[in-house]
C-alpha cells in the first residue's frame, strides 16, 4: 500500500483531517464505527487492532487530566 495523508484518509472516511488527528495522537479514543472504516481501508487483521485497542483504551486521556500512578 502507498502512502496516504491524514486529508486524503479523512476523506475516504468522511471524518475531517482534525478527527483522525486528534484520534492518532490519542486526544480522542477512537469509536466502533471509525475503527472498523480504518480496519477495512487499510486491510488490517480485525483481531489484531481489536486486542491493541483493549490495551490503549486504559491510557487514553482527556486533555486536562494528567495520568499519574501511586507507588
Amino acid at each position: 500500500m502507498g502512502t496516504m495523508t491524514r486529508p486524503e484518509m479523512a476523506k475516504l472516511l468522511g471524518r475531517t483531517a482534525k478527527e483522525v488527528n486528534d484520534i492518532e495522537i490519542g486526544r480522542k479514543f477512537p469509536p466502533d464505527d471509525y475503527v472498523k472504516a480504518v480496519t477495512g481501508l487499510l486491510a488490517l487483521d480485525s483481531m489484531l487492532v481489536a486486542k491493541a485497542l483493549s490495551h490503549t483504551r486504559e491510557q487514553t486521556y482527556p486533555d486536562n487530566v494528567i495520568p499519574f500512578r501511586l507507588r
